[in-house]
């Protein structure tokens, strides 16, 4: 889980995909 620089939150599934949710 990593914070990006728009407050966004990124987070990878288990298929390595990254999935911004705000």
């Amino acid at each position: 889980i990593a914070v990006n620089s728009t407050g966004g939150i990124l987070v990878c599934d288990r298929g390595n995909h990254r999935i911004q949710v705000f």
